[in-house]
């Protein structure tokens, strides 16, 4: 058992556009989609001209929806918050900037110079004042809040800790509140505790209505907003719990809540993220119902989740198109997802329109999509123009490093060496050579083979003022290990090592792994005792590979203390190194170990394989331990595993065991299922019928062994041989026989057929004939 080596790509840097959301996956690769849009603060806008609070009528909370500034004398304890100060160092004076509440009966009203905050506040910094403004200033949200896109609900922990002062002074979150903290969590990925939060803010009685309370997340006399039923669904959706998501959509809907665009695509978003395509079409046709016009994230949403599917291009071409009908003017989103999908199908002629439309309009096609463009060409054998199309964003030069790597990478991964070559030195001319286009350009030089560049291109780092990274050492190391170089790598693991950046035992394995293929088991453990004294941890593969090695030579001292050395590391057993145990105890022919390690290998939750098994009847059989055997045997049929050696081992089990009816019903088992195809399994089904005297068999054997061009071997003969002597043949004229063969193996086994048919029919008609004149005599 060796270590599958092969290069670790996961390590190198996966090129994408900043200015999309992160890639989703079509097919094994990534592609860039917006598929939900910057959720709508429709309860902040409803809110937004307030001007009266209403007191909380029951248990004396308070309620604020709205951001204030406390005096200096009224100041809230600080969350790592620092007074701002002016030029001259004074404080600044608690009336200005003044966003003031007064008490009067059960009411909170607000100061009038609240209208002009906009403009009171220009001195007070921060977001808040703009934001305000930009809400006067635009009617749509997105619009007005898309500057803050990336700043808003990112500061956790400080977020949190505003939520506490709330509790602290009895002030009771509302419904935005609770909007703000569940999206605050669903960003975080915290999806668990977003939906405790709701649970628990829903149990506290703050879903009331007309002095009642809910007893459930969303009761039947809340009415919450659509935004608030939108955050839900989303969060369910990013979770994984579809159901939760039907859920709560379905009870938005009883409530006489009117779902919105946004709702629809989060919804047709989750049933395509789970392949549920025919509730993808239910969406659509209720979104109809609705009166919900689907707008450009929709038709984006419907492009990707079509545009995973092998067969689904048609159908995201489809949608691009009926963006363009309803008068909706694609994005650069809606380009680049559908364009993906053109290239990753190879389909150049639609992706070569799709690129001219977007020069057209002037959309800047991204570093990620230019890479995949190459890598299209490259793929579809179109090198000049692959070329071309690198040539074209080079010159522009505002290529950056990822970009120039990933086109490395591209023409590396088919062999283009020149090419990669050519790419690096214009990387290097423009002066942006990091350890990224070297560990790529490394990656290329060990697909083809060429280890003296790639070392000369790693030694070469430093003098480019870059230094090697973990990355790339292991991809070398890797790379010098899989081409039987063990030594060559282990000299850069102990560079690795002196720099201080090996954090596991990979590649150590690596090394170890190689050596081993190369059966030079000493430098393999040396090379372990070395990581031991270098206090690196060996794993379960570690252990696995010298396990296997030793089982493999009959070493059982060594196998065994390696396996006690990896239960002393609390590390569990795996199938591997079981089934290696197993086939070491099976050589040695120790039975009770190898039962032992079985058995073990059962109760882990383990199923033996077709190898360990077969050693097991193969111990079995030679103690003539039938039902054990047996037992194990059934079990491989039943499993659909049992193999052409497994019917031999039983076959010569029975035979051994002079139980020739059981033996011929195996051997018939192996013709009707076609698992006579080795010259081993012939001779044993040959001897077994030379054995039990049946003749015409073991002579119809030999023809399928022609027929079949298995060339028979001295065992094959010798087996020929005894049933010519059993019908009456001279052993010098079978003696004979064996030297024509041995002069001519051809006309030598010509020879043999034609005697055996002869002798065979000729005896088993006479034989025939007796047993006629017997029954007669009776």
């Amino acid at each position: 058992m060796f270590v599958k080596l092969q290069l670790d790509t996961s390590c190198f840097h996966v090129l994408c556009s900043t200015k999309t959301s992160p890639p989703t996956t079509i097919n094994g690769a990534s592609v860039s989609v917006s598929v939900s849009p910057l959720e709508k603060l429709e309860a902040i806008a409803k809110n937004k001209q307030q001007r009266l609070l209403e007191a909380p009528s029951v248990g004396g909370a308070k309620k604020f929806i709205a951001v204030r500034k406390q005096g200096l004398d009224n100041q809230p304890e600080s969350c790592n918050q620092t007074l701002e100060k002016n030029p001259d160092r004074k404080r600044r004076d608690k009336a200005r900037g003044s966003f003031k509440f007064f008490y009067k009966r059960g009411k909170f009203s607000v100061d009038k110079t609240y209208a002009m905050c906009s403009t009171k506040w220009a001195s007070y910094g921060g977001c808040i004042p703009a934001i305000l403004g930009a809400l006067d200033s635009f009617k749509d949200l997105d619009e007005a809040l898309k500057p803050w896109a990336e700043k808003l609900s990112g500061m956790k922990q400080q977020a949190l800790c505003w939520l506490g002062k709330m509790n602290k002074q009895g002030m009771e979150p509302d419904e935005v509140t609770m909007g703000i903290i569940v999206q605050l969590y669903k960003k975080a990925g915290e999806f668990r505790k977003a939906e405790e939060f709701f649970q628990k803010w829903s149990l506290n009685g703050s879903l009331r209505h007309n002095g009642s309370e809910t007893s459930g997340a969303v009761g039947s006399d809340s009415h919450l907003s659509s935004y608030t039923y939108n955050t839900l669904i989303d969060t369910y959706g990013k979770a994984g719990q579809v159901r939760e998501a039907f859920d709560t959509f379905e009870f938005m809907l009883r409530e006489g809540i009117v779902p919105t665009t946004v709702t629809f695509n989060t919804m047709i978003h989750i049933c395509g993220n789970h392949g549920r395509l025919k509730e993808v079409a239910q969406m659509m046709k209720k979104m109809d119902e609705f009166k919900c016009i689907p707008d450009t994230r929709t038709y984006n949403i419907l492009i990707s989740l079509h545009a995973k599917n092998d067969d689904g291009i048609k159908m995201a071409a489809g949608y691009f198109a009926k963006m363009k009908e309803a008068c909706l003017e694609p994005d650069p989103v809606s380009y680049r997802t559908l364009l993906y999908a053109y290239l990753i199908r190879q389909m150049v002629s639609e992706a070569e329109d799709l690129v001219h439309e977007m020069d057209e309009r002037h959309l800047e096609i991204d570093e990620y999509t230019q890479s995949a463009l190459t890598r299209m060409y490259i793929e579809a054998g179109m090198l000049e123009k692959s070329w071309l199309w690198f040539r074209r964003f080079h010159l522009a030069g505002n290529m950056s490093s990822e970009g120039y790597s990933a086109n490395i990478d591209a023409f590396g991964e088919r062999r283009y060496v020149s090419e990669a070559e050519n790419i690096f030195l214009c990387s290097q001319e423009r002066k942006r050579l990091t350890v990224l286009e070297f560990n790529v350009m490394i990656k290329a030089y060990g697909i083809a083979k060429s280890y003296d560049k790639a070392c000369w291109l790693f030694d070469s780092m430093q003098s480019h003022g870059v230094v090697p990274d973990k990355c790339g050492y292991s991809s070398l190391i890797q790379i010098l290990a899989s081409a039987d170089l063990p030594r060559v790598a282990k000299r850069y693991l102990k560079k690795m090592q002196e720099a201080g950046v090996v954090s596991d035992c990979i590649p150590y394995c690596a090394v170890i792994s190689s050596f081993v293929k190369l059966g030079e088991l000493g430098m393999a453990e040396g090379l372990y005792n070395e990581m031991i004294q270098s206090k690196v941890e060996p794993d379960v593969v570690v252990y696995g590979v010298l396990i296997n090695a030793f089982a493999d030579i009959g070493s059982v001292k060594e196998a065994a203390g390696y396996m006690n050395e990896m239960k002393s590391a609390r590390l569990p057993g795996n199938a591997v190194i079981y089934n290696s145990l197993i086939k070491l105890y099976t050589k040695v022919g120790y039975l009770k170990e190898a039962q032992e390690v079985y058995e073990l290998l059962q109760s882990s939750g383990f199923r033996p394989d077709v190898y360990s098994s077969n050693c097991m009847i193969d111990l079995y059989s030679e103690r003539s331990m039938v039902s054990q055997a047996e037992a194990i045997f059934e079990n491989l049929k039943q499993n659909g595993d049992a193999s052409e050696f497994t019917y031999a081992m039983m076959l010569c089990m029975y035979k051994r065991n002079g139980r020739f009816e059981e033996a011929t019903r195996i051997a018939r088992q192996m013709r009707e299922l076609g698992l006579l195809t080795d010259l081993l399994s012939y001779n044993n089904v040959l001897g077994l019928y030379a054995m039990d005297g049946r003749f015409r068999e073991a002579v119809s054997i030999l023809k399928e062994m022609a027929s079949a061009c298995i060339q028979p071997d001295d065992s094959t003969f010798k087996s020929l041989g005894s049933i010519l002597v059993k019908c009456g043949v001279p052993k010098r004229a079978v003696n004979r026989l064996q030297v024509t063969r041995k002069k001519d193996a051809q006309s030598g086994l010509q020879a043999w057929m034609a005697t055996l048919s002869s002798v065979v029919g000729m005896y088993e008609d006479e034989d025939e004939d007796r047993n006629h004149d017997d029954e007669d005599y009776a």
